[in-house]
């Protein structure tokens, strides 16, 4: 039996450590990644993340890419930048929101194709509280969630509408305008620069971009002719590029788009704001009561939703309290639920039914399976996790 000198001995371990270290330097394979010993700093563009796209991540596996690896980033905090804010910022960078627009026109890279490939569309869900989301927005649409919602409140002496749930704690960054409208026209800028307005503008759902995406807009300020008005102007990006749905009151047809708005929460009435030639916003219906507004709400030039939480409803069907709501008295209420949706449907409008309890999930469950069951157009939804799984 041979035996190793201490030289020998030292060479070899030598060997195996410069072996591990090199195994260790080439798993590392993107610039999140931290393992290993320390390499010299490189520089890695804001608005490129090679791995996820040549990884074939889209959706949902897209989003869980970002967050579990931003989970393990080493940098020291920055004062007053939150890790929900470094999550959005890397992700809108990666997805090419976040600088300049593309000289080249290439729909395949585009965020749309990055974000949504090969994801399933929810035609059937919305987006509740949307605006709470870590990314707003673009976690719906990486979802396949086809109808998202924004609060929006008069700041800044009535020049800014700022997105939140209540006034106290709202953002200067939560701008309507950063958070929705301007990735909303980007998005689909790059999806149509090839189509040269042949045919109805490309949607923000890649494998179905004949797919609308309602987009809730709940005024929540007391000035809501204001509100409406600096609304309009928020809008005039999708509406100069042909991306929002509208009616023609000349014509008298609505004219569908990738984006079809709904107003909702303290909105203006007709009356008070006028009726354009061209409608660009359309009022969320009131579910409860359409067998008694007569013709207010008519389909098409008017609404195309109505919305009622299933409290109201079930009140109105003599079924609960006003402290009251669960599984057993929701479906003692079934058959007359069923006719407001049957009243909406009679009307052409879809029908969205709110205020389901989250809690226990099996009750949410099957709330939902009741709701699906009697024909409800949108399950309004703060798990989007769970309804992609349902």
């Amino acid at each position: 039996m041979m035996l190793l000198s201490h030289s020998s001995i030292w060479l070899l371990v030598s060997l195996l450590l410069c072996s591990s270290v090199n195994s260790i330097s080439l798993w590392k394979s993107h610039p999140f990644a931290l393992a290993g010993p320390k390499q010299p700093e490189q520089k890695v563009p804001d608005n490129h993340i090679s791995s996820p796209q040549s990884l074939g991540l889209t959706g949902a596996a897209l989003l869980s890419y970002f967050e579990q690896n931003l989970r393990t980033l080493a940098a020291p905090e920055v004062p007053g930048v939150s890790q929900d804010s470094a999550y959005y910022t890397a992700l809108t960078n990666y997805l090419g929101l976040g600088g300049a627009r593309p000289a080249n026109c290439d729909p395949n890279r585009s965020a749309v194709a990055k974000l949504t490939r090969d994801v399933p569309v929810l035609t059937r869900v919305h987006s509740h509280n949307d605006y709470w989301r870590r990314v707003p927005l673009l976690q719906a649409l990486a979802y396949g969630v086809a109808s998202v919602e924004a609060d929006v409140w008069l700041e800044n002496n009535g020049t800014t509408l700022l997105v939140g749930h209540n006034q106290a704690f709202l953002e200067p960054s939560h701008d309507l305008g950063r958070l929705y409208i301007e990735p909303l026209t980007r998005m689909l800028q790059e999806v149509n620069c090839k189509s040269q307005n042949k045919g109805d503008p490309y949607g923000v759902f890649y494998n179905a971009p004949e797919e609308q995406l309602l987009l809730y807009i709940d005024f929540k300020s007391l000035d809501r002719k204001l509100t409406y008005k600096l609304l309009l102007d928020y809008l005039k990006p999708l509406i100069d590029n042909n991306f929002i749905s509208y009616y023609d009151t000349d014509a008298q047809r609505f004219i569908a788009r990738p984006v079809t708005v709904v107003l909702t929460g303290n909105y203006p009435s007709d009356e008070e704001v006028g009726v354009p030639s061209r409608r660009y916003t359309f009022l969320d219906a009131p579910l409860g009561r359409l067998s008694s507004v007569g013709d207010t709400f008519t389909a098409h030039n008017v609404s195309v939703v109505a919305s009622s939480s299933l409290l109201e409803l079930m009140l109105r069907c003599g079924k609960a309290s006003s402290s009251s709501l669960n599984e057993q008295t929701a479906w003692e209420s079934y058959g007359c639920l069923v006719e407001y949706v049957r009243e909406a449907h009679r009307r052409e409008l879809r029908a969205r039914i709110w205020g389901l309890p989250d809690w226990p999930v099996s009750t949410r469950e099957n709330l939902w399976d009741m709701l699906t069951d009697m024909g409800v157009d949108y399950l309004n939804v703060d798990d989007l996790d769970a309804v992609s799984k349902f």
